[in-house]
């Protein structure tokens, strides 16, 4: 993968907070209305709030995962 230009690092870091807050208010939005569902068993509400916790635990595992890899890769014999 190749590496993005330096000009474009800034760009890709105000896309992804841009992204992040509007997930952010988004899954706000839809605890606050699974929360105050009447309608919806107890049950059923923690298991639909525990869907997004589990996969965030997940996507960070994987992410810690991978830049720990990315510290130890060793490219000495790569031909360019």
């Amino acid at each position: 993968m190749a590496r993005p230009e330096s000009s474009s690092r800034p760009w890709l870091w105000i896309g992804g907070a841009i992204l992040a807050a509007g997930l952010l208010v988004l899954g706000g939005f839809w605890v606050y209305a699974i929360v105050r569902a009447e309608d919806i068993p107890l049950l059923l509400r923690v298991a639909l709030l525990a869907l997004p916790v589990g996969l965030a635990v997940f996507l960070a595992a994987a992410l810690r995962d991978r830049i720990i890899q990315k510290k130890q890769e060793d490219f000495l014999e790569v031909d360019n």
